[in-house]
């Protein structure tokens, strides 16, 4: 029979197994919310060091298109005009290709894997990493003909790549080389069984620096998802387990050799996509009255409403022969079926007022079932639901008068 004291003691026990039990759990969710913290402070010092390198790039974009318009109009030399017509257009093109990226690096996490094909891209390797590197740091890179595809997004590639440069720009400070090395690489069956993977063809990614290296026990834990330095060195340690993700999404793995003041070497097996399956070439279409010059008599409605792009589009369109009226958003667009004859609706998606692009689509089906209706958009990235939902033609901006010629002879063809 339990005596009182001993039923006291038991109690008290148990009391304080209770009280230890509570304090771990305070102890691990003070631990869960320092290491979630301590990651958010990562991203956005990595998100600091690239919108950084952004702004330059985009300041130095706007000053070739500034320049050149300001050439442009005192310049009468055909010859000259057209070389300054294609600067700044490349300049436009490289803008987009930023603004893309940018946006695919904030939708990387859980991104769909795509074949990606880096043959012959030093520019665009170049272009994404010297805003990270800074003009101290000398970019050596090098890149194998003939590089296989291999599995990854290209967002989630090109954020795990800015992660290896930035990394080795906090360790090298201002000055310094990295040396960037993609190469195709057959894994032997002794070589892979020694890093858990499958035998067989790879792309093989080097990212080197000349920092002061590592210590063992950093290079170690380099690729745990909460690891850092910060607190050691003072600058904020970049983890390094969305490259290791990367890494096994294609099927291969990331290894890290470092050595104190001998630089840091990040290497990368990304196994080789297999070529895809060739589909049956369509037959051609036969050429109707929207192929070669354009429809004549053809009515737009153009519904934008920033004035400004609103004057430019629709110049385009009187210059590819079709009559344009134009209206700010879609309570405007609705009310201006009434009057001039319209064959096609050409709208952005984003509009003020309450009602979208889509919405507007949704209801001129209703009103007018049939009627074309092509949407355009600045947003980057996947598109949202109901875009995808609508199944409706989409021009993305920025376009030029072929792409918006293409675009709207395809809506007329199936409408």
């Amino acid at each position: 029979m339990t005596t009182d004291p001993e039923l006291a003691r038991l109690r008290a026990e148990l009391d304080r197994a209770h009280a230890e039990l509570a304090e771990a759990r305070r102890g691990a969710r003070a631990e869960i919310e320092a290491r979630t913290l301590a990651l958010q402070q990562e991203k956005l010092a990595a998100l600091s060091t690239l919108t950084g390198g952004l702004a330059h790039d985009f300041n130095n974009l706007l000053t070739v298109l500034s320049s050149g318009l300001r050439l442009l109009s005192r310049n009468p030399d055909p010859e000259r005009r057209e070389f300054l017509m294609q600067q700044m257009q490349d300049a436009v093109q490289k803008g987009t290709g930023i603004t893309r990226r940018l946006v695919g690096m904030g939708q990387a996490e859980g991104a769909e894997t795509d074949t990606l094909a880096l043959d012959g891209a030093e520019e665009a390797l170049r272009l994404l990493l010297a805003p990270v590197l800074g003009p101290g740091v000398v970019l050596d890179l090098h890149l194998q003909q003939g590089l296989w595809p291999f599995p990854a997004d290209r967002a989630a590639f090109d954020l795990a790549l800015t992660n290896l440069a930035a990394n080795a720009r906090m360790a090298m400070g201002d000055t310094g080389t990295v040396r960037l090395t993609l190469r195709n690489h057959a894994l032997d069956p002794v070589a892979a069984a020694s890093l858990s993977l499958r035998a067989g063809e790879y792309v093989e990614l080097v990212l080197a620096d000349s920092g002061p290296g590592l210590a063992p026990e950093v290079a170690a834990r380099a690729f745990e998802p909460f690891f850092t330095t910060r607190a050691a060195s003072g600058h904020v340690g970049l983890g390094l387990s969305q490259v290791m993700g990367l890494a096994n999404q294609a099927g291969g793995t990331a290894l890290i050799a470092s050595a104190p003041e001998g630089g840091a070497c990040v290497t990368l097996l990304l196994g080789r996509a297999l070529p895809p399956k060739t589909a049956p070439t369509p037959a051609p279409a036969s050429p109707g009255p929207a192929d070669g010059q354009p429809d004549a008599g053809v009515g737009i409605l153009l519904v934008e409403d920033s004035d400004t792009l609103a004057g430019l589009v629709a110049d385009m369109l009187r210059q590819l022969g079709h009559s344009v009226v134009r209206v700010p958003d879609a309570g405007a667009a609705i009310a201006a079926l009434g009057g001039t004859p319209i064959d096609l609706v050409f709208t952005d998606i984003v509009l003020p007022g309450g009602a979208s692009g889509v919405d507007l689509a949704r209801e001129l089906a209703r009103r007018r079932p049939g009627l074309p209706v092509v949407l355009t958009s600045g947003l980057g990235g996947a598109l949202p639901p109901d875009v995808q939902a609508a199944q409706l033609p989409l021009l993305r901006k920025p376009y030029d008068m072929e792409a918006l010629r293409q675009v709207i002879q395809a809506a007329l063809r199936r409408a």
